[in-house]
C-alpha cells in the first residue's frame, strides 16, 4: 500500500520538523540565558558606552539613599573593585529593597544618563543576586585630586578628603 507508506512517511516528517523546531526553540532559548549574561558590562563598558543607551551591571550597594514607596522605586549607590555607579530611581520592590545591606550583590538594567554632570542609571530595575560574594569599598583618599581633572574619574566612589576644614561662606 502506497498511501499507508505515504502517510507513514509524512507523519515521521512532521515529527522531524516539530522536533527540529522544538530544538531551535530551546536553542534560542539558551541563547536568550546566555544573552543575558553577557549583557553584563564591566565597568570600564559602562564608563565607555554612549549616554542613553542600555547598560547592565553587576555591582554592590554601598548606601541606600532612598525608597518610594508608591513608586516601588530606590536611589543607590554602589561599588565594585573597578569603579562605582550611581542607581537612581530604578524599579525594586520593599521587599528586596529591605535586604540590601552594604556589600549586597545586585545586577542593575538601565540607560546610562547624565544630569548636571552626574552620571547615573535611571529607568532601571534591580535585582538582588543571592551571593555570598560582598564587597564594601574602603574610603579612598582623593585629596591630592582637589582641583584636577583627575577628581571625575572617582565620581560616584567611596572617597575621602583629609586636613580640610569647613567654614562659613561670606557674602
Amino acid at each position: 500500500d502506497s498511501s499507508v507508506a505515504e502517510e507513514s512517511s509524512a507523519a515521521e516528517e512532521s515529527a522531524a520538523e516539530e522536533s527540529s523546531v522544538a530544538d531551535e526553540s530551546s536553542a534560542a532559548e539558551d541563547s536568550s540565558a546566555a544573552d543575558a549574561q553577557a549583557e553584563v558590562m564591566s565597568y570600564e563598558e559602562y564608563v565607555a558606552a554612549e549616554l542613553d543607551s542600555e547598560v547592565c551591571v553587576e555591582t554592590y550597594v554601598q548606601a541606600k539613599q532612598s525608597y518610594y514607596a508608591e513608586q516601588q522605586t530606590a536611589t543607590l549607590y554602589t561599588q565594585d573593585e573597578d569603579g562605582a555607579y550611581f542607581v537612581y530611581d530604578a524599579s525594586i520592590s520593599q521587599e528586596d529593597y529591605d535586604k540590601l545591606e552594604p556589600g549586597t550583590k545586585i545586577r542593575v538594567t538601565g540607560y546610562k544618563s547624565e544630569w548636571s554632570g552626574e552620571v547615573e542609571i535611571i529607568d532601571g530595575t534591580v535585582e538582588v543576586l543571592d551571593s555570598e560574594d560582598t564587597f564594601v569599598a574602603e574610603a579612598l583618599d582623593v585629596t591630592d585630586l582637589l582641583g584636577t581633572d583627575e577628581l571625575i574619574d572617582h565620581q560616584n566612589q567611596f572617597v575621602s578628603f583629609k586636613g580640610l576644614e569647613v567654614v562659613a561662606s561670606i557674602d
